[in-house]
């Protein structure tokens, strides 16, 4: 029971996943999703990770970006190739991992991130 348990609390990782270190861009978008949503956290407890562009499927659906609690972010490389195009995507998740949870509060809306 430890054990499925231990395993049912460990972020989905999807093939192929490897860990990377957020662009600097990245600080004034999560500075910004902070303002915006009067809510406060460390950009450094994200763990990111990029999988190959169209490769990340998590319950059956093909996703661009895709935040876990407590503090993981994954998003395709087509994102981190594009961020110029994609900033939504990684603002997105940074508001799933202020909020602290799944869902579209309307914090979201607020932040033009919904």
């Amino acid at each position: 029971l430890l054990l499925l348990f231990t395993i049912g609390c460990q972020p989905f990782s999807p093939q192929g996943a490897q860990p990377f270190d957020p662009p600097a861009t990245f600080q004034g978008w999560w500075d910004e999703m902070q303002a915006c949503s009067g809510r406060s956290g460390n950009l450094s407890r994200i763990t990111w990770y990029v999988v190959p562009a169209g490769t990340l499927w998590f319950e059956g659906r093909l996703r661009s970006g895709l935040w876990q609690a407590p503090h993981t972010i994954t998003v395709t490389d087509l994102i981190l190739a594009r961020l110029d195009r994609y900033s939504l995507t990684v603002k997105h998740e940074m508001l799933h991992d202020l909020v602290g949870r799944e869902g579209h509060p309307l914090a979201f809306a607020t932040c033009g991130v919904d």
